[in-house]
């Protein structure tokens, strides 16, 4: 296997440019639930030895002196470390481009550079492209759920605490959560209980009890693509087929409201995490993520615990929110994955979605809905109260029993199947 799959990756990187480096995967002394699988690693994720470059030049050549807690846990599972993916600079931003390292390319369009979503650009691209069964990748305000979703795999944004980030370089202390990418429901549940445990998580009462599926306003949904609004109503579909029942709720904060909320969490404790560096070395920087730093910067300390404040305030009403809601139902990102030519660095649409999860301090799954009829990936997600990981990869298998999977991309151009 091991063979076979730096084989994939020697054929299939030189275009795709998922990883920042390739380690010889060699084979871990014990054996476990993942033996003999090859997992990728966002590259802000420690290995004994290896650099960690968080997609930075500020990071670049540090070498870590011992693995990340994470990385214990897949060698003691069997996993077989198989190499660092890359990523936006400093976990921050939700296209995937990096102009320091390169922007890997979306596997499901390989005669346009599409953006592969990020910041955990390159382990989306890794599992999507079918180069590692399964990656993990780091979730700040949707950096697990947009990548995964623009190129077509499952992404589960966990709980805050849930999976411990000792040897992670962070991006928002108040934010940040490790989460599993993979090509299934199935396979994002193992990788999860490997790295939070057995006991992590509620397990929710599906079988034989009807679902209670929140859904948006139509206000909520305004402007997004159409292929988009059409995977969503295909979720739906699915749901009520299963008996769900489908509810819309009334919110009590806009989600593009939440998304600025999130921004100033993530850009304040992003700069007091990478502040000295970044004063030290602006010039090292992609200049568009640079101009989010500081705006950390020159947010006064008192609007910052302000801000803290706000969101403690907020994450006390979301159970009254939900009610007996087992999940809220809604598009992972408002779009298809764009021509990386036509970005604009300076506005985040990808996030609209997503931030709101982070802030609310809840949990989110990402889950395949399709294809655009431009042939690119769509995806939903589940929302749900903190602590119920396992509740929605239940209901996520449902979703993907209900959809199906999506096939592969094509990589034939590249002599791949």
């Amino acid at each position: 296997m091991i063979k076979q799959c730096l084989a994939r990756i020697a054929a299939a990187d030189p275009a795709l440019q998922a990883f920042q480096l390739v380690l010889d995967g060699e084979l871990p002394a014990g054996s476990g639930p993942l033996s003999g699988i090859p997992v990728a690693l966002k590259d802000n994720i420690d290995v004994a030895g290896v650099p960690t470059s968080g997609g930075s030049r500020l990071y670049g050549g540090r070498p870590a002196t011992q693995d990340a807690d994470v990385v214990r846990k897949l060698r003691a599972a069997g996993a077989i470390l198989i190499g660092k993916t890359r990523m936006q600079e400093l976990a921050f931003g939700g296209w995937g481009t990096n102009a320091v390292f390169g922007t890997p390319r979306n596997p499901y369009d390989l005669a346009v550079h599409r953006v592969p979503g990020g910041s955990s650009s390159g382990s989306a691209v890794a599992v999507a492209a079918r180069l590692v069964r399964m990656a993990i990748g780091t979730d700040t305000g949707g950096s697990v759920r947009i990548p995964a979703a623009v190129c077509g795999v499952v992404g589960l944004k966990t709980t805050l605490g849930q999976i411990a980030r000792d040897g992670i370089l962070p991006l928002a202390r108040s934010l940040d959560t490790v989460g599993p990418m993979t090509t299934s429901v199935a396979d994002a549940e193992l990788l999860y209980t490997v790295l939070a445990g057995h006991g992590a998580g509620r397990a929710g009462a599906v079988a034989g009890t009807p679902l209670r599926i929140g859904t948006l306003p139509d206000a909520e949904l305004a402007g997004c693509d159409p292929d988009v609004l059409a995977a969503l109503a295909r979720a739906m579909q699915v749901l009520r087929d299963r008996g769900a029942e489908l509810r819309e709720i009334a919110l009590d904060s806009s989600f593009d409201t939440l998304v600025e909320k999130n921004g100033v969490l993530i850009a304040s404790e992003g700069w007091q995490a990478h502040g000295d560096r970044i004063t030290a070395h602006p010039n090292l920087m992609d200049p568009a993520v640079l101009k989010r730093f500081l705006r950390g910067r020159d947010l006064p300390a008192r609007d910052y615990a302000a801000a803290l404040n706000e969101q403690i305030g907020a994450q006390e009403r979301v159970p009254k929110l939900f009610g007996d809601l087992d999940a809220l139902l809604t598009p992972t990102v408002p779009m298809p994955a764009i021509p990386v030519a036509d970005v604009n660095e300076d506005v985040l649409p990808f996030n609209r979605y997503t931030r709101a999860v982070n802030y609310l301090g809840l949990c989110a799954l990402t889950i395949p809905a399709g294809l655009s009829r431009a042939g690119l990936p769509l995806g939903v997600q589940l929302i749900g109260l903190a602590d119920t990981e396992r509740r929605l990869l239940e209901i996520g298998q449902f979703l993907e029993d209900g959809l199906g999977r999506l096939p592969p991309p094509d990589l034939s151009a590249l002599g791949l199947p």
